[in-house]
């Protein structure tokens, strides 16, 4: 969790499925970025701002990782396996700039050492206005995607070795959280709404009611149908995110509603 500059963060751990939780030694400074990752009950991450740490025991203690020199923050740690995992980060330089670089680093060591695998930069930003790359997600072994400030959208089909910008046929706001479901299918919370995309990024379809905006900033899809997304309250689809007929309205809070069909106003 965020914490003021004149504490420490708290990081917090639950052994009941979310029924209690337990405050964890943690003594970092306050963090501007912080993300956590584990692998297993006694393997994780955590980053506090541009520090990376590893626990080897349930988060009991910490030690820190080192990955790499000058960056900014950490805006995301994901592994895909025991072994392979990224860290999307963002790196900051005042020559000539100032200017941000975008960068995502790879582990295949559990994060024993880390190697440089994807970096751009954004002429003209500073990383107090510019997100950089903040979340990273793979569908498989392979193919991954990544997305981030002013509509950056990366996708990889080599495992992270390499990875490629994706034209945002978009604008240019802040993309906050991607999930893809297959090569082809998938979804971003983008500029507060929500958008789902049927061929890998090429074209974008809006899910959410523009005239009620939400300011969606996470999503989740377990299926085809079933997903959750997070903003401004907490919310649940059971069709994809698609329009809801009267009729869905009808049978699931059981009043009547007329007429049926209507273009403007129901009863």
């Amino acid at each position: 969790g965020s914490a003021s500059f004149q504490t420490s963060p708290t990081f917090f751990k639950t052994s009941d499925a979310g029924a209690t939780w337990q405050t964890m030694n943690f003594s970092a400074g306050p963090p501007f970025q912080a993300d956590v990752f584990f692998l297993d009950t006694d393997t994780g991450f955590i980053s506090d701002d541009a520090v990376l740490l590893k626990t080897m025991d349930g988060g009991s203690t910490f030690q820190p990782v080192n990955f790499g020199t000058g960056i900014n923050s950490i805006n995301d740690i994901y592994f895909i396996n025991s072994r392979v995992g990224f860290l999307a980060t963002l790196w900051t330089s005042a020559l000539p700039g100032p200017y941000v670089e975008n960068r995502i680093y790879k582990t295949t060591d559990q994060g024993a050492s880390w190697t440089l695998v994807h970096s751009d930069s954004d002429m003209g930003n500073n990383s107090f206005v510019f997100a950089g790359i903040v979340e990273l997600l793979f569908v498989n072994d392979t193919l991954g995607f990544a997305v981030g400030g002013e509509g950056k959208m990366l996708k990889t089909t080599d495992g992270g070795a390499t990875w490629i910008n994706i034209p945002n046929t978009l604008n240019d706001f802040n993309i906050t959280d991607v999930d893809f479901l297959s090569a082809t299918t998938g979804y971003i919370c983008y500029a507060g709404e929500i958008y789902y995309t049927s061929d890998g990024m090429q074209t974008w379809q809006l899910l959410a009611d523009p005239a009620h905006p939400y300011d969606f900033y996470s999503i989740d899809m377990l299926d085809a149908n079933l997903g959750y997304a997070a903003g401004h309250g907490i919310f649940k689809t059971v069709n994809g995110g698609g329009v809801t007929s009267a009729r869905d309205i009808k049978d699931h809070l059981l009043v009547n509603i007329y007429p049926n069909p209507a273009t403007e106003r129901l009863f």
